[in-house]
């Protein structure tokens, strides 16, 4: 019974798809037509289809919509249908196209160490957990201290496991704080030990600020196109680059040809220093410079083949300054 169920409803797409079916574009009608791209989803994923325009309909082939079914000829695709590639034959629904959603920012934990330096050889260290891969970054209070600009203690972030310094810095006057840095889950230490003078038995307070990466963040460490953080078409990524040499590479992936750019926006900065921007398939497809002095930068337009991409950010002479980056859909 169901064979013969699903043999019916073969037989009946198939039948269906003749209405539309030429084997090529000029068979599909003596009049005029035009080709274009049809935006359409196919299982809810937006899609930018090949297509050709006849009589203020588009048109795609069926082999793009359901290549497991193994119709050929073409199908009406106007804007925002969704077609479900699983049905027989597929159906069509009107569906608007909605960007990606952007995920709220999530709340920032603290996590607090108080202590002191009893002598010059003394050396504090506290334990760590990050318990999700987070933006953090790390404050150091105490009383205030004026002596001729003297810096009186050092303060590490340490990750655990590695060995690798996150932040290497000195405090003086009343504090320091850390630019952000975008880690993952697991075990690190803080280490206070004496600056470069002495100042004994004065308290201090080290805190660890951490907010959720809830996908609106670059994913350390991502140095590498085997690392490199995952990103969507048309939604915002944050990242920075931490240390001179940090190199930060975000990768996407698109099943159709279209038109895109990139967009880079950061704080305002010293006019000279600069990121350097580069997208990548086989080969580099474009490279362009932000520069500090202007808010927002975006590359040309460029048209993209199915496939797998990279961007690669490096940030020449900038400093360890936020950006966000978006590959935007045109």
């Amino acid at each position: 019974m169901k064979k013969a169920r699903d043999l019916a409803m073969f037989l009946f797409g198939l039948a269906f798809a003749l209405v539309f079916v030429v084997t090529d574009i000029p068979a599909i009608a003596a009049g005029v037509f035009t080709q274009t791209i049809a935006n359409i989803k196919i299982n809810g994923v937006m899609k930018a289809l090949p297509a050709i325009n006849y009589e203020n309909h588009n048109y795609v082939q069926l082999a793009d919509l359901a290549p497991e079914i193994g119709y050929v000829g073409w199908w009406s695709a106007e804007e925002g249908m969704n077609f479900d590639k699983v049905a027989s034959p597929p159906s069509a629904i009107e569906v608007p196209y909605t960007p990606p959603v952007i995920n709220p920012a999530a709340p920032i934990e603290h996590k607090s160490f108080e202590g002191n330096l009893p002598d010059d050889r003394a050396v504090n260290t506290y334990n760590f957990v990050l318990p999700y891969d987070a933006r953090v970054n790390l404050d150091f209070t105490h009383d205030y201290t004026e002596y001729d600009n003297r810096t009186f203690w050092n303060i590490k972030l340490i990750a655990e496991d590695t060995g690798n310094i996150i932040f290497d810095f000195e405090s003086k006057d009343s504090g320091a704080s850390t630019v952000p840095a975008y880690l993952p889950a697991g075990d690190y230490l803080v280490r206070v030990t004496h600056g470069r003078y002495d100042h004994r038995n004065t308290n201090y307070t080290a805190t660890i600020n951490y907010e959720r990466n809830v996908g609106n963040f670059e994913a350390e460490p991502n140095n590498t196109n085997g690392t490199a953080t995952q990103i969507q078409v048309d939604k915002p990524m944050t990242g920075h680059n931490l240390f001179d040499g940090d190199i930060d590479y975000y990768t996407f992936t698109i099943g159709y040809a279209a038109n895109a750019n990139i967009s880079f926006t950061h704080d305002i900065i010293d006019g000279s220093k600069n990121w350097k921007i580069e997208l990548i398939k086989d080969d580099t497809i474009l490279t362009f410079n932000s520069k500090g002095g202007i808010l927002n930068t975006v590359s040309d337009t460029v048209t993209l083949t199915s496939g797998k991409y990279f961007v690669r950010v490096t940030r020449g002479d900038a400093g360890a300054e936020d950006y966000t980056l978006t590959v935007n859909r045109k």
